[in-house]
């Protein structure tokens, strides 16, 4: 017995001691895909000699005598520190995802091969300008020459990633980078998932109310009438939502998820130094690493400084030594979608209104890891590609007849959008950049562009004209052969709104409203913000002056305006009940709650519970009000819509009948909704806080996760690769942060800003910025994580274009000849 116990602790010992030195050797291997700052590169592409100086923050500072090699650089560094997010990024635009993640990516290949973006992108290369397509090229050579390095240097295949998604990666082709451009215009807008949610809003409502949910404006509808309904009795919208029918592609972003930004831009007139100001507030998705990365290229004509996508050759917003400029997004209706009828006779050819054209049709397969490819058809109407209804969750009666297409600006052939960022990114005054920025396709944005004496916005990107006798005015799927709903071209650059150094001597922007057209010059129905600009207007109208510190205090701001003025309307019957309820009754708890919330500055505060109790207070209230007339498709509205909660208590048109529960005989109002709600939410947080609703704090209720892409969802490895901060500001706020998960009421911010920048003409070395997480995509690095930290606190760091503040606190030096 002895002899098999010591042959047992012999065997156990071996055992440990291999997986103590299999977890050595795995973690010495992906060390080696952390990048050396420091060294020397003998490469046959550069045109002469490339000098990359990583600062203090391993910004990589990029200094050439050639400015193609000022774009091979920028390719070379992109690839050192952001390989598997630019793997992912054009999988995605090209729809192969599956040949690495297997059949769960399907249906996400599925709808981008149809999107055809690899080709549309391919043709768009021609078009693009001498210098654009020299930066294209160089920008590819600089990525491949670092894949060269790995496979000859043995660097760990480039990422920690690749070890556990093992292959092959492909050289880096001119057309990725244009590619990756039209996945970022196509996620540009919520129009998509818009259209979709609203129609079926309607044929669940068959009412006019139905449209109360999307509304910005006081105006009636007078659109779902019985003879509209007739024309959609064919489409069959399951009430149940079982996977099928559910909106669930990532593809099809909500407004909740897509970027927006906050920008103000202040006159010389109005600052200290006589020279512009602009802050520039840039949200979306939080990730590790972070959808942006920090660059500096020194051109022969100057330097630029800013944010780049890791993939794509230019610096998206940023400042250059003459002028500052941020972008912002409108949610601009740029997206229609079309019911096509098949020819019953021919299912090659669909209906238009003079008779039947025929599809274009190509096929394409679809690796799939571990499984048989998968061969689909791609065809395209005259509208745009036909998109398979089940992403959409819909379906026909007749599911023979009918088909879905859908038509954008995002896939228009002759794009220049790329053309037009580099130009903006080297133009020396206001004027160059709003004259170069005509060549800007889509996604539809707002400009905000300041020198050293002027400020000026605009809308830039092709604005769809449709027709004013269009059915449903792009707001939901009409018939696409029917002429009148098809597009008539696009608006001319000219046409769209511009200001220039206004009177007021600075200019706003959240992505709210900035026109008066009606349809169908009217830009969208959903501007992205209805609410932020009101707290951005009252915060700039407490000065007279403005400083770099006063455009960080807007940025930081917490307070929401969107609290005060719907407590004031929902809770205007509450703030008074008589006489104190007794001890431990629920009406005193009440009472204390509202009492405090009366007294409350809409502060997003850390240590403050009301902030925890209006978000939970209005998403039941909301709930609560529209559950019983949609059913299961209420968790599509999970999070509360303010506009909607003010049109229905202040009952415009007729709107208060929301509060009305249709399975009792008796005839309920919103203020007994509201009074029940808040009694409901005060038991809820009651039970999750162990009975300590006095006590209870927001500090340890909100996380902002930034998440990695795939590994932040595996309950295994996410600690490793998601970082996660406690932080103050909410939705509606100017700081931002929001949970985009539709499908959970979880508290916790998946959505807010992942890059800062202010900037000052005057002394443009004092600007600063900030990024969400740290420049390296390698969870092992020092730098992968470090900026997070400071982006936490709310502070920055120097953006200056002074080669010897970049030298002097250097961590290594890069050389290529």
């Amino acid at each position: 017995m002895p002899y098999i116990t010591n042959w047992l602790k012999t065997l156990l010992f071996i055992f440990f001691l291999l997986i103590i030195v299999t977890i050595t050797f795995a973690y010495l291997l992906i060390r080696q895909s952390i990048p050396e700052y420091n060294k020397h590169y003998s490469l046959s592409e550069p045109f002469g000699t490339i000098e990359i100086i990583r600062d203090t923050n391993a910004i990589p500072h990029i200094f050439a005598d050639d400015n193609r090699d000022v774009f091979f650089a920028l390719g070379f560094t992109h690839a050192q520190d952001r390989l598997w997010q630019m793997f992912l990024s054009r999988r995605l635009a090209h729809g192969n995802l599956s040949e690495v993640f297997g059949k769960e990516t399907l249906e996400i290949d599925d709808f981008m091969r149809r999107t055809d973006i690899r080709r549309l992108s391919t043709n768009s290369l021609q078009y693009q300008s001498q210098r654009t397509q020299e930066a294209l090229i160089s920008y590819a050579k600089g990525v491949n020459s670092w894949l060269g390095l790995i496979n000859q240097g043995n660097l760990g295949r480039g990422a920690p990633e690749f070890f556990l998604y093992d292959s092959k990666i492909k050289e880096w082709d001119p057309v990725d980078s244009l590619s990756i451009l039209k996945l970022h215009a196509l996620q540009g807008t919520s129009q998509l998932y818009d259209e979709v949610i609203k129609l079926k809003t309607i044929l669940k409502l068959r009412d006019n109310k139905a449209l109360d949910l999307f509304s910005q404006t006081i105006e009636p509808f007078h659109m779902v009438t019985s003879e509209f309904l007739k024309k959609y009795s064919n489409i069959k919208f399951q009430n149940d939502l079982n996977k099928n029918e559910k909106i669930q592609s990532k593809l099809m972003l909500t407004r909740r998820a897509i970027q927006n930004s906050n920008m103000a831009s202040i006159n010389s007139k109005l600052t200290t130094n006589d020279g512009a100001l602009l802050a520039h507030d840039f949200q979306t998705i939080l990730t590790t690493p972070s959808e942006l990365m920090l660059a500096r290229m020194e051109f022969q004509n100057g330097g630029v400084i800013g944010a780049t996508i890791p993939g794509v050759p230019t610096i998206i917003f940023g400042r250059n030594e003459n002028i500052a400029w941020g972008l912002g997004n409108t949610n601009a209706d740029q997206i229609d979608l079309y019911i096509e009828k098949l020819n019953q006779e021919n299912n090659d050819e669909y209906q238009t209104q003079n008779g039947y054209d025929t599809f274009k049709r190509r096929n394409s397969k679809i690796n799939v890891k571990n499984e048989e490819s998968v061969s689909i058809d791609l065809l395209w109407s005259r509208n745009g590609p036909i998109i398979p209804n089940r992403h959409f969750g819909l379906s026909f009666i007749n599911n023979s007849q009918n088909l879905i297409s859908m038509k954008t600006n995002a896939l228009l052939e002759r794009d220049l959008s790329m053309t037009a960022s580099i130009d903006l990114m080297l133009s020396n005054s206001v004027d160059e950049a709003l004259q170069v920025s005509k060549n800007h396709v889509s996604p539809v944005k707002n400009l905000m562009v300041i020198d050293r004496k002027n400020i000026a916005f605009k809308l830039i990107g092709k604005v769809p004209k449709r027709k004013p006798d269009h059915l449903t005015k792009g707001r939901f799927p009409s018939f696409g052969w029917n002429d009148a709903n098809l597009w008539d071209g696009y608006y001319k650059y000219e046409k769209n709104p511009k200001i220039l150094n206004p009177t007021e001597n600075l200019l706003l922007d959240t992505g709210n409203n900035k026109s008066e057209n009606k349809f169908p010059e009217h830009i969208t129905y959903d501007w992205l913000d209805t609410q932020k600009i009101h707290r951005l207007r009252t915060k700039i109208s407490y000065r007279d002056i403005y400083t770099v510190e006063s455009l960080k205090e807007m940025q930081s701001d917490t307070i929401s305006s969107t609290a005060r003025s719907l407590l004031g309307l929902v809770a205007k019957d509450l703030w008074y009940e008589g006489e104190l309820g007794p001890s431990g009754s629920t009406k005193l708890t009440r009472q204390q709650i509202i009492k405090k919330l009366s007294k409350w500055n809409g502060d997003i505060n850390n240590e403050m519970i009301e902030p925890i109790v209006f978000t939970t207070w209005m998403n039941l209230l909301q709930k609560r009000i529209i559950q019983d007339d949609l059913g299961q498709l209420h968790v599509e509205f999970q999070h509360f819509r303010p506009l909607f909660l003010e049109r229905v208590f202040k009952n415009i048109n007729n709107a208060n009948q929301w509060c009305d529960v249709r399975q009792t005989t008796q005839l309920e109002s919103c203020n007994q909704l509201a009074r029940e709600t808040l009694n409901d939410t005060l038991s809820l947080l009651g039970k999750t806080h162990a009975n300590n609703i006095s006590g209870l704090a927001q500090k340890n209720l909100y996380q902002a996760i930034h998440s990695h892409e795939p590994l932040g969802g595996n309950k295994t490895l996410k600690w490793l690769f998601n970082l996660t901060h406690m932080i103050p500001g909410a939705e509606y706020t100017l700081k931002g942060g929001k949970n985009t998960d539709f499908h959970t009421e979880e508290p916790k911010i998946t959505h807010g800003s992942v890059y800062k920048g202010i900037y000052d003409l005057a002394d443009p070395d004092s600007s600063l910025y900030i990024i969400s997480t740290g420049q390296s995509g390698h969870f092992l690095s020092k730098y992968y994580d470090d900026l997070s930290k400071k982006w936490k606190d709310g502070k920055y760091i120097s953006m200056s274009l002074d080669p010897i503040a970049a030298k002097a606190g250097a961590i290594g030096i890069t050389t290529i000849n």
